[in-house]
């Protein structure tokens, strides 16, 4: 049997000739190989190939292990399930042109092409002749295409909280990212930051996405959580929870509010943000599922958080406060260095009357 075949996939059904031509947007290459942006026929292996299992302008993150890939890293960066082979990310605004998507599959045979995976990525192959393909195949229905390949599918508000995944051991594979919403201005001064992480020696601090919803779901309906929160709704639901990640970008956009899942392992453990920003001022939230109280998750998110807060944001002081029968927030908040400021009668949501809330406050530290 001869080497397995090489592949190139397009939206147009009937090329019979492939002629080199030179990149669009030519990349930066090392040195020498300014070649690779030149006039040349490009084609992928089978492995790599759901990398192209997409519209020609969509922008998208492919992310895989390798043997170099650190625990640490995957829980950093990687979404959902460990099982599968990739993963794929896609801003929501694409995800109806994936599936109305129609893309055809030629192939080729690999003698007339040569690698370039070490300048090039991996999998990738060029020809520097004209090609005349074996066979062309439609692909079908991108979405089962991508599934049958092992590759998991996320659809994000944005891609901008990948910003960095390229420096991890997580392989990166980035594609049309100058079509994705924010990217070029991604490192442009702004008091307004572009979706980001945050990252602790556990846990890894994220905007929340749409596909979150299940989760916050279930940490939502436990009652013993909720009953704490002044504005959690109660009983709450999947349909309710969606509508409110839904209004997480505009809210950061804006710079009124910046809400970020708390991550453990791969897994949604709560919340923490800093919202009702107005005057150099915000309050601080956070919330936990309860397999994770007691173990000093809700300090070290809350620590990173407000450090995001005052060197990132600029903010000169930030609030906060605990309903009066929850003394273990306050613990925690003392713990970071807040300072009560006294007492408040608020309206809670979930208990539907008047509680009494503690209040306490931190400034930004002095100038040395």
């Amino acid at each position: 049997m001869g080497d397995p075949p090489l592949f190139h996939f397009s939206e147009d059904p009937a090329i019979e000739v492939f002629e080199p031509r030179a990149v669009r947007v030519p990349s930066q290459r090392p040195p020498g190989l300014d070649w690779l942006n030149g006039p040349l026929v490009w084609a992928v292996d089978e492995w790599h190939a759901p990398m192209f299992f997409f519209p020609r302008d969509c922008p998208r993150v492919m992310l895989w292990r390798t043997a170099q890939t650190t625990e640490a890293d995957l829980d950093h960066w990687w979404r959902g399930d460990r099982r599968r082979r990739m993963q794929a990310h896609i801003e929501a605004t694409w995800l109806e042109r994936l599936r109305a998507g129609r893309l055809y599959r030629y192939a080729f045979d690999p003698a007339a092409f040569e690698p370039v995976a070490a300048a090039g990525g991996p999998g990738y192959h060029v020809a520097r002749q004209a090609v005349r393909p074996r066979e062309v195949t439609p692909v079908g229905d991108l979405t089962a295409a991508l599934a049958a390949a092992d590759v998991e599918l996320h659809t994000m508000h944005d891609l901008l909280p990948f910003n960095g995944a390229w420096l991890s051991t997580v392989y990166f594979s980035g594609s049309r990212l100058r079509n994705a919403v924010g990217w070029q201005a991604r490192e442009a001064p702004s008091d307004r930051p572009p979706r980001l992480q945050l990252w602790t020696d556990r846990l890894t601090l994220r905007p929340f996405e749409i596909s979150d919803a299940p989760r916050v779901t279930e940490i939502g309906s436990d009652w013993d959580i909720a009953r704490m929160l002044r504005m959690a709704p109660w009983p709450t639901s999947l349909e309710i929870n969606r509508d409110w990640l839904g209004t997480h970008p505009l809210e950061w956009r804006e710079g009124t509010a910046y809400r970020f899942a708390i991550v453990r392992s791969g897994r949604v453990i709560g919340c923490g943000d800093v919202d009702e920003i107005e005057d150099g001022e915000g309050v601080l939230g956070y919330w936990l599922e309860r397999g994770a109280w007691g173990q000093g998750f809700a300090t070290e998110a809350a620590r990173a958080a407000i450090v995001f807060a005052l060197e990132r944001l600029g903010l000169t002081r930030v609030r906060s406060g605990h309903a009066f029968d929850n003394p273990a927030s306050g613990l925690v908040l003392r713990k970071l260095g807040f300072e009560p400021t006294g007492e408040t009668r608020v309206w809670s949501r979930p208990r539907r009357e008047e509680i009494s809330q503690l209040t306490y406050a931190l400034g930004r530290p002095a100038a040395a």
